[in-house]
């Protein structure tokens, strides 16, 4: 095997901390210029700590040209012509107290080997517990049957296998018993502990290519509480490919095709072969066994951080999974901080769902249980969520549009008229609650950036070097369409599923058994509170009136008016309301109790409350 030679001297930002001389410490700019370590007097074995100023250099530094070649023998099951289907996510966290840094070798990162040993001996042992279960329950199945089908305390996945075993269809079991027996001869058992018998197996270091540094931002408390973090936090990720062409058929050219081309993160294959070696030699069958698990546990659980979130999926990119749902996504896309780099990350679709699941839940639920719940289910920073939420960008369409010739000072023309097609799937038993969410959220609003708002365009005026007004357009809002089974019932119907469900899984989590009723004089902030629809054939003026009337910055300056606070900002807090499109007629969701009262008494003065009506309230 050959490698690469270590570097013979640190990289600039590598360096220890130490106060200057006169007692001013010293800049995180001065260390990230130092050209050699700085050693603390006091803390001679204090590590570094990554700031802000060095992630340029360290994206630099560990780009990765050069992938060093690894072991190969007769017992060497190997896959290659591997993509990154969904975001692959190596170290990050909080700059800098709490951040990791990605793996590396010779300056080229890599995902280590024992990452990969503890991530398949965790899919394998699922698999070797799953048929030991399904072989007990065949047991007792067999001797007592009706007691099986009966037993009300039986987990879903049990009763889902005994319905199996009703049809005797045991070939849906994921193992064989040949094969069961083939791993559990390569695992080893002490007590509760399981893990890869000593010396039977040697997992080898997975080199990949484009690290990139992504922000973090904390979703659920800007977005539901209005709370502003300034903390800033870093992902390192390999970014996925990008979507496969429009169909042959097309005559558009692709330009978001040729976007992603140009862009150096959508190399089809910055991951090296996935190479696993036995002590032993195998069979042909035998290999076959770890090849396709290999597979499945790559495409199925996934590698890195993230991975409840739909992150790190590896795979054949012509064989992306279909998923339960297709979303057809509309109007402004995803973007990272600078706006410029528009990209699909499964954390978009899971943060919204997420979102608008608390809502709910806190029309039922006091604050801080409805925060344990929505951890439950959808996780934390420090727990793993129940919910396995995946979600790929499988296609980028053009479509016409009649104003094919306008152009927007906010987001390129280009990405307004794409379409994303995306594939989105969850565990079987979470289907249900996400086909209603998927539903819901379409209704209210969209995906992303300008999710409160509908796909529209709005033209200002801004004074040029020579006082002359410039005329210019912007767009907002976005919209998605999903084929989601519930998507026909109204507004009002999806929320009573939705509580009833949340009152089942707060239940059934042992969060809380009580659900009081709530009133106004409530803790209210976050959650979703009314809903109003405008009459139909008036949405422009409805929809202005709101957006562009009561909550212009410039319109109210200009009145000597102050805009309402549950208007929102960039700054102090988001929109206290959302509205969404629906066709005949608006529908304006309203996340603030003053905005809720201000409506219910009709005191806003520029609405003309004979055009639309409250059909659902909270309380």
């Amino acid at each position: 095997m050959t490698t690469t030679s270590l570097p013979d001297k640190l990289p600039d930002w590598y360096g220890l901390e130490e106060p200057k001389t006169n007692n001013q410490s010293a800049s995180q700019g001065d260390i990230a210029k130092s050209k050699k370590p700085i050693l603390k007097q006091k803390q001679p074995d204090k590590g570094w700590s990554p700031q802000t100023t060095h992630i340029k250099n360290i994206t630099e530094t560990w780009w990765g040209k050069d992938i060093p070649p690894a072991n190969q023998t007769p017992s060497t099951i190997e896959l290659d012509n591997l993509s990154i289907l969904s975001p692959l996510q190596i170290g990050g966290g909080a700059l800098p107290e709490g951040h990791n840094l990605p793996a590396q070798i010779s300056g080229v990162s890599c995902i280590p080997g024992s990452s990969l040993r503890g991530s398949f001996l965790r899919w394998i042992v699922s698999l070797c517990q799953e048929y030991e279960r399904s072989i007990i329950i065949l047991t007792w199945y067999k001797c007592f049957p009706q007691l099986v089908i009966n037993n009300p305390s039986l987990s879903s996945k049990i009763a889902i296998l005994v319905k199996k075993l009703e049809r005797n269809n045991l070939e849906e079991a994921s193992l064989s018993e040949e094969e069961y027996l083939f791993w559990d001869s390569y695992l080893f058992r002490q007590d509760r502990s399981i893990g890869w018998k000593p010396k039977a197996i040697r997992f080898e270091t997975t080199y990949l290519k484009n690290l990139t540094a992504f922000p973090l931002h904390p979703q659920q408390d800007w977005q539901v509480f209005g709370k502003k973090d300034n903390k800033l936090a870093v992902m390192w990720q390999f970014p996925a490919i990008a979507p496969q062409n429009t169909p042959k058929n097309s005559t558009t050219k692709n330009k978001a095709i040729e976007r992603f081309s140009k862009n150096k993160n959508s190399d089809d294959n910055p991951i090296s072969p996935l190479k696993i070696t036995f002590h032993n030699s195998l069979a042909s069958n035998q290999k076959e066994f770890v090849s396709k698990q290999l597979r499945m546990m790559l495409l199925y659980q996934g590698l890195g951080k993230g991975l409840a979130s739909g992150f790190g999926r590896i795979g054949n990119k012509n064989k992306i999974p279909p998923g339960k749902w297709k979303i057809k996504l509309k109007g402004m896309k995803p973007a990272i901080e600078n706006k410029k780099d528009y990209r699909w990350s499964p954390q978009v679709l899971r943060a919204c769902l997420r979102g608008h699941f608390i809502r709910l839940a806190l029309t039922m639920l006091n604050r801080d249980d409805a925060i344990a719940l929505t951890n439950t289910i959808f996780g934390s920073s420090d727990k793993l969520g129940q919910l396995s939420l995946t979600s790929y960008l499988v296609e980028i369409k053009n479509r016409a549009t009649s104003n094919s010739k306008k152009l927007y000072s906010n987001i390129p023309k280009n990405i307004v008229d794409e379409i994303w097609i995306i594939n989105v799937d969850c565990n079987r038993e979470f289907h249900f609650l996400i086909d209603n969410l998927l539903s819901f959220t379409s209704q209210i609003g969209g995906l992303g950036r300008g999710w409160r708002r509908p796909r529209h365009h709005v033209e200002r005026e801004k004074e040029g070097k020579d006082g002359q007004l410039i005329p210019f357009s912007l767009y907002f809002g976005s919209s998605f369409e999903v084929n989601s089974s519930s998507i026909e019932q109204e507004e009002i119907a999806l929320i009573h599923n939705l509580q009833s469900q949340i009152k089942q899984l707060a239940i059934f989590y042992q969060i809380t058994t009580e659900f009081p009723q709530k009133t106004l004089d409530d803790n209210l902030n976050g959650a979703i509170i009314s809903l109003w629809k405008s009459k139909q054939n008036i949405k422009q003026h409805y929809r202005n009136e709101l957006i562009h009337c009561i909550c212009s910055t410039n319109k109210r300056r200009r009145n000597n008016q102050e805009r309402p606070d549950w208007c929102g900002d960039n700054e102090s807090r988001p929109s206290g309301y959302a509205i969404s499109d629906r066709g005949h007629y608006n529908l304006v969701s309203v996340f603030d109790s003053e905005m809720h009262k201000l409506l219910i008494n009709e005191e806003i003065a520029a609405l003309d409350f004979n055009l639309w009506n409250n059909v659902w309230s909270c309380c």
